[in-house]
């Protein structure tokens, strides 16, 4: 279904309130990826602006090292969430933003899994701290990477980077 589509036959916001996802430095990483701890640092100031009393009331939701397993994540955290934020590395290759896992395969979260599988609150904002976390192949209906796939699971508003970003 096109991207239009999807918006129109999107189910409403889920009434019982707003929930935030957080994953900030996934552990452990595939060979080669060194651990972000800034990025788990980000996560953690994330965690406490967002915690504040009513923003959420369904409640603000953290994964750091460990706990931020691609399972977790997808079947625990993403369903319904309203505020979503990734701190961790992106693959280009796979269009993928690695979650924790036993190999790069099974923390991989692709785009098109985000696409099939993921739910977001209509609306949701997705923050993508992640290298590159915008980039992704050309074709005719524009961008087809990482930020249209959380656009196609209900988000309004994708924010990427388009360079490598020390932690």
């Amino acid at each position: 279904a096109s991207l239009a589509t999807r918006r129109r036959t999107a189910s409403p916001q889920n009434p019982a309130g707003k929930c935030a996802c957080i994953v900030g430095n996934p552990l452990p990483l595939p060979s080669g990826e060194k651990p972000l701890p800034h990025a788990e640092g980000e996560a953690n100031d994330v965690f406490i602006r967002l915690s504040k009393p009513g923003l959420f009331t369904k409640g603000v939701k953290l994964a750091r090292a460990e706990e931020a397993t691609r399972d977790h994540v997808v079947k625990e955290m993403l369903d319904g969430a309203d505020w979503v934020h990734l701190a961790c590395h992106a693959d280009l290759e796979q269009s993928a933003i690695l979650l924790a896992g036993e190999d790069s395969a099974s923390g991989a979260l692709t785009a098109l899994e985000v696409q099939q599988n993921v739910k977001l609150a209509d609306g949701a904002t997705v923050v993508l701290s992640a290298c590159n976390s915008g980039m992704g192949k050309i074709k005719s209906e524009g961008v087809i990477g990482l930020s249209r796939a959380f656009l196609v699971a209900g988000a309004s508003a994708v924010v990427v980077s388009l360079w490598s970003v020390d932690d």
